[in-house]
């Protein structure tokens, strides 16, 4: 047999193929699955790129402990730790048909007093801590700040009603004998108590006076510096300073820093005392 005749049924079975429809082939379905997701790195900086290191400034301490301070010969209350270093005058011995305990106590970080009630009644709070020397003993030249926020008063004209008549010993000797500095509902004033009691007039000098309005639910920064040697007492209100007032009863020896309430309510945050 010829050769080529071995092709011809090869030939014949293509073309049949050929004029066939194409079969389709089934379509597969590819899953993906989703790429994770990548948080972009930061790029490395040079060598030449660095910044020195620079240390965080510490934060002060805060503590109302009047042992532990930042450095030696400074103390701060932030009232969150309790009111430790702070004492009845009672205690020291006073008796006055005026002085009285007072209601007071710690809460939402400050040293509040509520107590209402008609004058004459004061009540004191001294600093009796040891950060400068004994039984709250301050050195002959320091400065202190209090903050105050005022809640009201007992109503009544010699109550000084809606804030009351507050003022706060910066030079304490004791409950009949210290310089104070004074808000009044209308008035910022400084006081010399030199044997002075409530309602009496004498034994009581004013050393500075200006007009000032504060309300119920205002807050007052009082602060001053004191100089024993010089006699003087520079006056700070809101962090400006008001005036410089001198007086007889600062002298060398012992002396101390009190807060004080006059039938009425308010709150004490931020008491901070340094020597100079």
């Amino acid at each position: 047999m010829d050769r080529r005749m071995k092709w011809i049924p090869l030939l014949v079975l293509v073309a049949i193929g050929c004029g066939s429809d194409p079969v389709t082939p089934p379509v597969r379905q590819v899953i993906v699955p989703p790429s994770p997701e990548i948080t972009p790195q930061p790029t490395p900086t040079a060598a030449y790129q660095l910044v020195p290191y620079q240390a965080p400034t510490p934060e002060p301490e805060r503590t109302s402990r009047p042992d532990v301070t930042t450095r030696p010969g400074r103390v701060y209350f932030d009232f969150s730790l309790g009111s430790d270093g702070l004492s009845d005058v009672r205690l020291d011995g006073n008796d006055y048909p005026w002085l009285y305990a007072g209601n007071w106590f710690v809460a939402g970080g400050q040293l509040n007093h509520v107590d209402l009630r008609p004058q004459p009644n004061l009540s004191f709070r001294r600093y009796s801590g040891l950060a400068f020397g004994e039984n709250g003993a301050l050195p002959p030249r320091y400065r202190a700040s209090v903050t105050l926020t005022f809640g009201g008063s007992y109503d009544a004209p010699n109550a000084y009603p809606p804030t009351g008549d507050q003022g706060v010993p910066f030079y304490y000797l004791d409950p009949t004998h210290y310089v104070e500095l004074l808000i009044k509902p209308n008035l910022f004033e400084v006081w010399e108590c030199d044997g002075g009691q409530p309602e009496k007039s004498g034994g009581w000098r004013r050393l500075y006076g200006e007009e000032l309005v504060t309300g119920k639910g205002d807050s007052r920064t009082l602060g001053a510096t004191v100089d024993v040697a010089a006699g003087k007492i520079q006056v700070y209100l809101d962090g400006a300073m008001k005036a410089t007032v001198s007086s007889p009863l600062i002298t060398p020896g012992y002396h101390s820093f009190a807060l004080r309430a006059a039938g009425n309510s308010l709150a004490f945050d931020n008491l901070l005392i340094e020597s100079l």
